[in-house]
């Protein structure tokens, strides 16, 4: 039979805790960056957690938006050479396009 040290329960208490959700074990959000240019989004597809970051660079000299199909976020007009942010936090694919020139499309897959 092992005999348990408090140095050994110590470590196993620590071991259960970092499996615990909400624990250090848990993942940061991440910040995506989309390039718009060309009259496109790049990546045009992008994969993310809840909770996750995008931020939208427009290296075009006109004006252009990001805002969903589903009207879950709108950057509203971003400039050229300027930036918007939005945070995702609902899970599933959500469609995207650009409010000045709509054929421009992109898609954020958060899950």
């Amino acid at each position: 039979m092992q005999h348990l040290t408090r140095r050994r329960l110590l470590g196993h208490a620590l071991a259960s805790a970092a499996l615990l959700p909400g624990t250090a074990d848990a993942a940061q959000p991440i910040t995506h960056r989309v390039q718009i240019a060309g009259m496109g989004f790049h990546p045009p597809r992008l994969h993310l957690a809840p909770g996750d970051r995008v931020i939208f660079t427009n290296a075009d000299a006109a004006r252009h938006s990001a805002t969903a199909d589903s009207g879950l976020f709108d950057s509203g007009p971003i400039g050229a050479e300027q930036s918007a942010q939005i945070t995702c936090a609902r899970p599933g694919i959500h469609t995207y396009f650009c409010a000045t020139n709509p054929h421009m499309t992109g898609t954020l897959i958060i899950g």
